[in-house]
């Protein structure tokens, strides 16, 4: 369960089923909720101080984005770490994105580049102190702001589920540790595209990036998910 510090403390302004979603995704991200673990619906009633309605509403929510699996007359459960669901949705996501960043270069304003070139030069910065949360958090940040930039609400949806998925969360930070000497370059040159505005090229390298990635991540989850198991 998450430690004292990090209790669940309902706001108004948020409808009570989204909080706990939003929390119980950051506990997931954050390793708190390990793949295959239960969540005990009672022991969430004692924990977070709210009925049980807004728990049910914030699980099935959760089971349709896929970071949570109900089974039957058992329970609710997260997700299970798969290589097959690595090969899946990387695929996925790479053409995915690919399309957001062709959809964004022509439309991102001068102040949306500023704020690319900025992540980027975060991204920089912590790699040279070795802060790779911080690395992650402005990574991340760099390809939210091309896909927000494509403006299209559906597209951003659904790429929010594929990223959002246990893996990449629970894994992100030491997968970063590994690539970033790989991964800096191939986003110096994606900003230089969009500063171009060079929309097809731009769509096209996003894409190949993802999946030229997906085996070397494939590989190295598949030797931290054997250490933590052995």
């Amino acid at each position: 369960m998450p430690e004292d510090n990090d209790r669940f403390t309902p706001q108004f302004a948020t409808p009570l089923a989204e909080q706990i979603e939003q929390f119980l995704i950051n506990a997931i991200m954050q390793g708190k909720y390990e793949p295959g673990q239960r969540l005990v619906e009672n022991e969430l009633l004692r924990e977070f101080g709210v009925s049980r309605s807004p728990i049910r509403e914030a699980f099935l929510s959760l089971v349709k984005s896929g970071l949570l699996v109900s089974v039957p007359r058992n329970g609710t459960y997260v997700k299970e770490v798969t290589v097959k669901g690595i090969r899946e949705k990387f695929p996925v996501r790479a053409y995915l994105e690919g399309f957001a960043a062709g959809l964004a270069v022509p439309q991102m304003g001068d102040g949306e580049m500023a704020e690319l070139k900025s992540a980027l030069a975060k991204m920089k910065a912590s790699a040279e102190k070795k802060d790779f949360r911080a690395y992650t958090d402005s990574h991340n940040a760099f390809h939210w702001l091309f896909i927000n930039g494509s403006r299209n609400d559906t597209l951003i949806n659904i790429i929010k589920t594929l990223r959002q998925d246990i893996l990449w969360l629970r894994f992100s930070y030491l997968w970063h540790v590994e690539n970033h000497q790989d991964a800096l370059p191939v986003h110096q040159e994606i900003l230089e595209l969009f500063v171009a505005r060079k929309a097809e090229a731009a769509e096209s390298l996003v894409r190949k990036h993802i999946v030229r990635n997906m085996e070397s991540y494939v590989d190295f989850l598949s030797s931290v998910i054997k250490r933590e198991r052995s």
